[in-house]
């Protein structure tokens, strides 16, 4: 399990760091750095790198990784086994959007 990402440069974080935990939620407005998170930990545990895509896409959007002035900077600690993804694994995870959760509650209902 992840236990924190920390996030020394990538994108609007620096020196940023998020504690994770058996379920762990980013919520928050638009620009708010929720797609940053997840491409963060997209390019650790993916670890993609020369010409391919998903490399390309992260060096234009968020600057080199590693080199003497890199432009993204970010590590993942493990509590336990650290694990690896494809990029087609990781890309096939999905993330809820405010507009897809609809309940419906009344008075009486149980707990969800």
């Amino acid at each position: 399990m992840i236990k924190k990402l920390s996030l020394t440069k990538f994108g609007k974080f620096i020196d940023k760091e998020f504690p994770f935990s058996g379920v762990t939620v980013f919520i928050g407005d638009n620009e708010a750095g929720k797609s940053t998170i997840f491409d963060a930990l997209f390019d650790n545990i993916c670890n993609v790198g020369g010409n391919a895509t998903y490399a390309k896409n992260l060096n234009n959007r968020y600057g080199a990784k590693g080199g003497k002035n890199p432009g993204r900077e970010s590590s993942l600690e493990f509590n336990d086994v650290e694990f690896e993804f494809s990029p087609e694994e990781f890309l096939n995870l999905y993330a809820v959007k405010s507009g897809e959760v609809i309940s419906n509650l009344s008075s009486g209902d149980g707990w969800i």
